[in-house]
C-alpha cells in the first residue's frame, strides 16, 4: 500500500514539473509561466547578440568604454542588442495553441560573484510588440544594455564606493523575461538567462 502510494505521489510530481516547465526546450529557454492554458510549448530556439563592434552570435560581451584607436579614430561604440527566435508548438497539432501576443520584457543583472563588491545594473522593463501563431516562429529584437548604463556603470566603479577584488571582465546573470497574453487573454512569461561579461574590450 505504501509503495503505492509513494508511486502515485512521483507521478502527481512528474506531472507537475513538466507542467510548471512547460516542457520548453533550446538554449535557456524553460518554456511559458502557464503553458497549459495556452495549449502549446514556447521555447526560444536562438539567440544573438550584436554589439558596436558587430555580430557576436551567441557570445555576450559588453564593452564598457569607447577607446581611441591608432590615428586618433575612436572605435565603434554604443548600444547592445539582441535578438531572439520565439516559437510556439502546440501540444496536439489536431488541437492548435492559441496565438500569443509578446507585448513587454523586463532584463535584470545579477552579479555571479557578490563578493567582487560590483556596482548594480538598473532593469530595464521595455515595451515590445511581437505576434506568434502556432507552429511558427517569429524574430524578436530587443536592448541588452544602452550606452547611457554602460557610462553609469564605469562612472559608479570609478567613484570610490566599490572596490572589485578582481580584475574584469565581470560576469553578471543576464535574466530576459518576455511577457504577453493569449488570444483568450491567458497571461504568460518566458524567462531567458545568459552570463555577460562586462569589460573594457578593445574592438580597434
Amino acid at each position: 500500500m505504501k509503495r503505492r502510494m509513494v508511486l502515485t505521489l512521483m507521478l502527481v510530481l512528474s506531472v507537475a514539473v513538466f507542467y510548471s516547465c512547460g516542457g520548453g526546450s533550446g538554449p535557456g529557454s524553460p518554456g511559458s509561466s502557464d503553458s497549459s492554458k495556452i495549449g502549446g510549448y514556447i521555447t526560444i530556439p536562438a539567440m544573438t547578440h550584436t554589439s558596436p563592434a558587430g555580430s557576436q552570435g551567441d557570445g555576450w560581451q559588453i564593452d564598457l568604454v569607447q577607446d581611441i584607436c591608432e590615428g586618433g579614430k575612436a572605435e565603434s561604440w554604443g548600444d547592445d542588442t539582441g535578438s531572439l527566435t520565439v516559437m510556439l508548438t502546440s501540444y496536439d497539432t489536431k488541437n492548435p495553441a492559441n496565438t500569443i501576443f509578446i507585448q513587454r520584457y523586463t532584463i535584470e543583472y545579477t552579479q555571479q560573484i557578490y563578493e567582487l563588491d560590483l556596482p548594480p545594473i538598473k532593469m530595464f522593463d521595455l515595451t515590445t510588440s511581437a505576434t506568434v501563431q502556432p507552429e511558427t516562429s517569429v524574430s524578436l529584437n530587443i536592448f541588452v544594455m544602452d550606452a547611457g548604463t554602460k557610462s553609469e556603470y564605469v562612472k559608479e566603479l570609478n567613484s570610490g564606493k566599490y572596490n572589485p577584488v578582481r580584475m574584469s571582465p565581470y560576469l553578471y546573470d543576464m535574466k530576459i523575461t518576455l511577457y504577453g497574453v493569449d488570444k483568450l487573454g491567458n497571461s504568460f512569461s518566458i524567462p531567458i538567462h545568459r552570463t555577460v561579461s562586462l569589460a573594457d574590450y578593445n574592438n580597434c
